[in-house]
C-alpha cells in the first residue's frame, strides 16, 4: 500500500470517529406527568438545541436522553436539576451524529 492510500485509509478511519455523537441518559424520579415532560422540553431541550449545545434531546417520564458531539454532563444535569432532581446519569450507545440543521 503506498503512502497516499495509507493516508486515505487513516483519514477515513478518523472521519468515522468525528461523525459519532455521544449520548447520555439522565434519570429523575420526580418527573411523573406529561406537563413535567413539556416543561423540560421547553426549559432545557429547546434552549440547549438552539444554542447548539445538544444535537437531540428526548424527554419521557423520569428520563431525558441527549446527544451531542460532546455532551457537557454537568451543564445538562444542572439545567434538568433546576426543575427535577437528577438521580442517575449513564452513557448510552454512541450513534452517528445528526446532521447540522440551520
Amino acid at each position: 500500500m503506498n503512502t497516499l492510500n495509507k493516508s486515505l485509509v487513516l483519514l477515513t478511519f478518523l472521519a468515522g470517529f468525528a461523525a459519532q455523537a455521544e449520548s447520555q441518559t439522565f434519570t429523575t424520579d420526580k418527573m411523573t406527568c406529561g406537563s413535567c415532560v413539556e416543561k423540560v422540553q421547553t426549559k432545557v431541550c429547546q434552549p440547549m438545541i438552539a444554542s447548539k449545545k445538544l444535537n437531540t434531546c428526548e424527554v419521557s417520564i423520569n428520563q431525558v436522553v441527549v446527544t451531542a458531539d460532546k455532551v457537557n454532563v454537568e451543564e445538562v444535569k444542572k439545567a434538568i436539576s433546576k426543575l427535577y432532581p437528577v438521580t442517575a446519569v449513564a452513557a448510552t450507545a454512541t450513534t452517528p451524529a445528526a446532521p447540522a440543521t440551520n
